[in-house]
């Protein structure tokens, strides 16, 4: 009898899951005829106890070794079907993210030199200027002193003078922006004091030392902008008359003989 039932064939790892289903039915169907043919051969003189139990025990004895084949079978065919769906462990998978489409500029870039306002310095090379007077038409060649102190830019100023006008000279100015330092002669102590109280707020006076007699005559002034430092060198005292407000200065010619 054992001769009779045919070997089960090998399962090989390289079927698929339609060859491994035909092949699980082709087990199946060969279990059950083997179980036929043992069940044929029982002797009929066997009792009915002993023929219950050797039906029970064969069938029990079947029927476990048919459930645990096909439940491994499932499951190498679960094992089977999750390496097909999973990628090999070797391979690198890599994703790659779309290309980013790039926005056109709409505007080139700005250079620094580019972007900044170009600085119009007034007499870059110095110059050379006549005094306004009052009555004479403008020209080319005379200046006034608002046009020197430019005060809507002035920051701070250093002045010299030998004579002053304190009210003419804040007339010209704009002490709220400008810091103002005036470079001033006393000959005393009580003279210092007095300009110094007469002066409006805010206003700082520098007395230089004057070694013996004398007086300072000195006209210069240093005026500071934003950008640009002038230097300006006046023959004129900080009055209204030697700026041509109020009149003209002649030059009289010196006489060829004695009075």
């Amino acid at each position: 009898m054992a001769g009779s039932r045919q070997d089960p064939l090998e399962l090989g790892s390289d079927m698929d899951e339609d060859e491994a289903l035909s092949y699980a039915i082709a087990l199946s169907l060969q279990e059950q005829e083997v179980q036929d043919k043992q069940s044929s051969q029982i002797p009929s003189a066997s009792t009915s106890t002993s023929r219950r139990n050797g039906d029970g025990s064969g069938g029990a004895g079947l029927g476990l070794l048919s459930f645990d084949r096909k439940k491994m079978e499932e499951e190498r065919l679960q094992r089977l079907a999750k390496r097909r769906r999973s990628p090999p462990e070797d391979e690198d998978v890599v994703e790659v993210p779309p290309p980013k489409r790039m926005t056109p500029c709409s505007e080139p870039p700005r250079t620094v030199a580019g972007s900044l306002a170009p600085i119009l310095l007034p007499y870059p090379k110095g110059t050379i200027k006549r005094t306004w007077a009052k009555g004479y038409s403008r020209t080319s060649e005379d200046i006034k002193i608002e046009e020197i102190f430019q005060k809507d830019k002035l920051e701070l100023a250093l002045l010299s003078s030998y004579q002053w006008d304190d009210e003419w000279l804040v007339s010209k100015l704009d002490l709220r922006r400008t810091k103002l330092l005036l470079l001033a002669f006393a000959d005393s102590e009580a003279q210092k004091s007095e300009m110094q109280s007469n002066a409006p707020p805010g206003i700082k006076f520098v007395f230089p030392a004057m070694n013996g007699p004398g007086a300072m005559h000195s006209k210069l002034q240093l005026l500071k902008y934003p950008d640009y430092l002038r230097v300006v060198v006046p023959t004129a005292n900080l009055v209204p008359y030697d700026w041509g407000e109020t009149g003209v200065m002649e030059n009289v010619g010196r006489r060829t003989e004695a009075l």
